[in-house]
């Protein structure tokens, strides 16, 4: 559209468009739509707030990369030009006044919170104080009328934000008055409108959702299963804080948003981390300094880098994690489908056909060795809805992978399929992989180990030790010989001598086909570096003592028979001057064959006999849940060997390529992975736990010359490989 005042031409361009709310749930076009969002700052790491229209196409390419569909300009209306991209590129935005007085929560004597209105609203001390007060009114009523009027005209902006973490007062109320009477055709929201003073009765008449950060699923749940009059749409407005080795749970988020029509969609926190380049390490690394770095006070340490690129634009993990929950289409399929070759896929996008966008590439793996591929091309599925395709897999390769689960003699098989995109667009090119699904045809029962690391012979694995250091000589073949003393239980076989401490209940030197294969002794571990998240339960983790457990052996029993030796340990872990962690029953079993097997039993201390009623001194209600509770959660369970460096090279059979936890495994699929000890590390800005690899069935670490140790689960388990402690 074009105006002409003044002799001067103005043009604006304008998108048709209708955002409604019905019930509780958001519709644009008569679509009930979902918002797969970000929280966006402007910061780079050379020209720091200043951004640039390349700076900024940069972002949004990674953006669409990622399947991402929405921003929230948090915490400040973006510069005019910005919102023109953002129509031409298709971006759903949150336009948020720049109003904030988050330093005013920790006033002194104050409490964050006296208590719950109700599930959705707090009754806040200091939060909402300046928000209160009639000196800052006009100042709230004019950045949101500022804000709305410059950019009223920007069909992008579906909803206007009164600002952040303010609290909560008459100017916001004012404010969103005025929003709603100049523009009804957009929606409101504000997530500081939960916190109320105790002398304020708040008006949210003129909201139109629920806003919350960072809320629990059994929060989600409760909302989503209430029936009430006047229920309103219910947005996360931050979501999967991904600071660091972050953004976990991803996945049940986004099932209760695409599962439930009130659940409108979230931002995740958020897009970029905020660091400053000061040049490069001797390693060739960029160095990014954050608060205090220059010597600065106050400063936010490193709580600004929370986001999911880095300062220079690389994609992190987390990020990965976040585009593979909000994929465009989604797989899923009954057993018997699977075996017949058929999956059902979801368009999960809100205005466009699959087919126009998207093909289907496809492989069928088992055991790392690729059975079928394909391709499905015409996907020709409507939004919103589903439709089973047949791959067209041979069906003797099929009926070969029943015949062998119904012997008992199989290997596990998935399927995975991958959404290309078929046409180069504004933004992402063609042939780009914007997401997957991997089903499980058969979990398998045979040894993965054997199977998928063939190249791996046994005789690279368990052969030719004729004499180690230690100076005993060894038995004939398939002869176990056992020597108990004192402090040491040494266990020789013809290729192999191992010394089990009994002081530390694991093994202090093992060697193997005349390779020493510790560097020191197997350790019990319970603690990790904890991750920028980790923050708040960091700290109950160390006053537990996680951080400086030591090992005590209670008992040590040796069974020896013909074929193979067990040690069995009763191992406390506790640290100097607190009661125990943990309780462990060990038991080590060493084949004739030099193979060891482990299995752990532990049970995580819960007596706490001081944490209880005493007659007229009743136990806080502050200290019932940790007197349930007992010690906290641990940090992780398992067992740390410290090996020669020279076992440099990693295969594993499990969940990578990239680090894979619990709750953080959208981006990963299960396969054989090839890879190093030092690409397994993971530079976040601020060191932290990282590199873990999930539902891992085998892992094989070699040296150069081919020799390995080998590693299987009897059930899937977790690793990681560092060099660094």
């Amino acid at each position: 559209v074009r105006f002409l005042a003044g002799g001067e031409i103005f043009e604006q361009k304008v998108g048709l468009r209708k955002v409604e709310v019905r019930g509780d749930t958001v519709f644009l076009n008569g679509q009930n739509i979902k918002f797969k969002g970000t929280n966006r700052h402007d910061s780079d790491p050379v020209t720091g707030f200043t951004i640039s229209r390349e700076q900024l196409l940069q972002d949004l390419r990674l953006m669409k990369e990622h399947n991402i569909n929405a921003i929230r300009t948090s915490h400040y209306p973006n510069a005019p030009w910005a919102y023109e991209l953002y129509n031409q590129l298709g971006f759903y935005v949150i336009d948020e006044a720049d109003v904030e007085m988050h330093g005013v929560v920790p006033l002194y004597g104050s409490d964050f919170a006296r208590g719950q209105v109700d599930p959705e609203h707090t009754v806040a001390e200091s939060y909402s104080f300046l928000a209160s007060q009639e000196i800052f009114v006009e100042a709230v009523v004019d950045r949101v009328q500022r804000m709305v009027l410059r950019d009223r005209n920007q069909s992008c902006i579906v909803i206007w934000s009164m600002g952040n973490e303010a609290g909560y007062g008459p100017g916001f109320e004012q404010a969103l008055a005025w929003t709603k009477a100049t523009d009804p055709s957009r929606l409101t929201q504000y997530e500081s409108a939960n916190y109320q003073l105790p002398y304020y009765n708040s008006d949210l008449k003129h909201l139109d959702f629920v806003s919350h950060m960072y809320p629990s699923f059994d929060q989600l749940d409760e909302y989503i299963q209430r029936e009430e009059e006047g229920k309103k749409p219910y947005v996360l407005i931050e979501f999967i804080h991904a600071m660091g080795n972050g953004a976990g749970d991803v996945e049940g988020y986004m099932q209760r948003i695409f599962d439930n029509d009130c659940m409108s969609g979230g931002f995740a926190w958020e897009w970029c981390d905020h660091g400053i380049f000061k040049g490069y390490a001797d390693n060739g690394r960029k160095i990014f300094f954050y608060g205090g770095d220059s010597g600065e006070m106050p400063h936010d340490g490193n709580f600004c880098v929370d986001g999911m690129v880095t300062p220079d634009r690389q994609a992190s993990n987390s990020l990965r994690e976040y585009a593979n929950a909000i994929r465009p289409i989604r797989a899923k399929a009954t057993p018997e489908m699977l075996m017949e070759g058929k999956v059902e896929l979801r368009n999960m996008m809100d205005f466009v056909n699959a087919g126009d966008r998207y093909e289907v590439n496809f492989e069928l793996v088992r055991a790392g060795r690729a059975l079928a591929v394909g391709t499905i091309e015409e996907l020709d599925i409507p939004p919103h809805e589903s439709r089973v395709f047949d791959l067209s897999i041979d069906k003797e390769v099929l009926a070969d992978l029943a015949a062998a689960e119904d012997e008992g003699f199989a290997l596990p098989v998935y399927l995975r399929l991958v959404y290309v995109t078929l046409l180069e667009d504004q933004l992402v090119r063609e042939g780009f992989a914007v997401g997957f699904d991997q089903l499980c045809v058969t979990e398998g029962n045979l040894s993965v180990l054997e199977h998928a690391f063939a190249e791996f012979t046994e005789a690279d694995l368990l052969t030719d030790l004729q004499a180690d250091e230690l100076g005993f000589t060894y038995g004939t073949e398939h002869q176990t010989s056992v020597w108990e003393g004192d402090h040491d239980v040494i266990i020789q076989g013809t290729n192999f001598k191992y010394v089990f401490d009994k002081r530390k209940g694991t093994f202090s030197r093992m060697v193997f086909n005349q390779n020493t294969l510790l560097a020191k002794p197997i350790e019990y571990n319970i603690w990790r570096a904890p991750t920028d998240n980790d923050m708040y339960i960091a700290h109950e983790w160390r006053k537990a003592g996680f951080d400086r457990v030591q090992t005590r052996v209670k008992d040590i029993d040796l069974d020896v028979e013909d074929t193979e030796v067990t040690i069995k340990a009763r191992v406390t872990l506790a640290p100097v001057s607190l009661q125990s962690v943990l309780e462990i029953e060990a038991e080590w079993v060493v084949e004739e064959s030099g193979v060891v097997r482990v299995y752990l039993q532990a049970d995580r201390n819960r007596n706490q006999p001081w944490l209880a009623d005493f007659p007229g001194w009743p136990l806080p209600e502050s200290k019932k849940a940790l007197a349930e509770q007992g010690v906290p959660f641990l940090p992780r369970f398992g067992l740390r060997l410290f090996l020669p460096r020279t076992f440099e090279e990693l295969s594993y059979f499990g969940a990578g390529p990239f680090e894979s936890y619990e709750d953080k495994r959208c981006a990963t699929w299960i396969d054989r992975f090839d890879s190093t000890v030092s690409h397994e590390h993971v530079d976040y800005i601020k060191p932290q736990e990282n590199g873990s690899h999930c539902d891992t069935l085998a892992l094989l670490l070699s040296e150069e010359d081919g020799e390995a140790l080998a590693v299987e689960g009897d059930d899937a388990f977790s690793f990681s490989v560092s060099h660094y402690t």
